[in-house]
């Protein structure tokens, strides 16, 4: 069947051409990480997954950081929770008028914030007061705890990054939950109103038809924080260890590829390392994407209905 297309109308050629070029891109995207890693996938084999990096010997393991990739993401997935939900329920349910639209503004404009802003705030200012109200107190208390044995010697580690991540991508989700709470229509509210629900009541009935979404936007923040480059190349404390503790300094896939991309001349196989190491970055970032994208996908159809 063909599809007439009127000459004045030109956003369809528009349209249609700038998929074709983001389809391009995303081709060559994979093709490029996939010729590139190919030495060191074949030299090196699952050594590739080893626990020892050490350039002068040829010793390219990437388990610490992408155990550090993995850690990092996870112990942010509650603190986002825990501080985005009840953001978002204040300012929709609770502020009116001004006050509200503030709230709004501020969470806007700090998810388009550079990282590098929570960066340098979180290198400058908030490691040394994490380090000293927070994970020292943790380490006395805790300490036999596998996660909080390690003394904190300084304010760079694995906290310290996971905590500065999830402030980061807190206003992310805030406005991705925001938006599903806003798609609810009316009638359902004001039916839950009218049979005599309370507004806590009611809160908990819309969280729990958004749920899809928030799952959704979770995942989305989820690969933002472990994508994410400048604050844990700052913050995390860039070593290649293997640990369960929380205070101990840890490296990441991002941080990682950034430290050592200006020796990949040096060293055999370092550069396809690297390429190898966005790769596994490229494959868990896009599943996460893909699965938040689903629910996200999923949530907008059940409203609909």
């Amino acid at each position: 069947m063909k599809i007439r297309v009127f000459s004045g109308d030109k956003f369809v050629y528009l349209a249609g051409l700038n998929l074709a070029i983001l389809v391009v891109l995303f081709v060559l995207v994979v093709y490029v990480l996939a010729v590139k890693s190919a030495p060191s996938i074949s030299s090196l084999g699952v050594g590739l997954l080893g626990s020892v990096w050490n350039t002068d010997e040829g010793r390219f393991g990437l388990l610490a950081p992408l155990l550090g990739s993995v850690l990092v993401t996870v112990y942010s997935v509650p603190l986002i929770l825990v501080f985005s939900i009840p953001l978002v329920v204040f300012a929709e349910e609770y502020l009116r008028g001004l006050a509200g639209k503030l709230v709004n503004l501020v969470i806007d404009l700090s998810a388009g914030l550079p990282t590098v802003i929570y960066a340098y705030i979180g290198l400058a200012f908030m490691s040394n007061v994490l380090k000293d109200f927070l994970e020292k107190p943790l380490h006395e208390l805790l300490g036999f705890i596998p996660l909080f044995a390690c003394r904190p010697l300084t304010g760079q580690n694995l906290m310290t990054a996971t905590v500065i991540l999830s402030i980061s991508a807190v206003p992310y989700m805030a406005a991705l939950v925001r938006e599903s709470l806003r798609m609810i229509p009316k009638t359902y509210v004001e039916a839950s109103y009218s049979i005599g629900l309370y507004k806590e009541e009611v809160i908990l009935m819309k969280l729990s038809m958004v749920r899809p979404a928030i799952v959704s936007a979770l995942l989305l923040s989820s690969s933002r924080v472990l994508t994410e480059t400048t604050i844990v190349s700052l913050v995390a404390g860039n070593q290649y260890v293997i640990t369960p503790c929380a205070l101990s300094p840890v490296s990441t896939i991002p941080s990682l590829i950034v430290n050592n991309f200006g020796y990949s001349v040096m060293y055999p196989l370092l550069d396809s390392v690297l390429f190898a190491s966005s790769l596994i970055l490229f494959v868990l970032s896009l599943l996460l994407n893909a699965a938040g994208l689903y629910l996200n996908k999923r949530f907008r159809v059940v409203v609909s209905e």
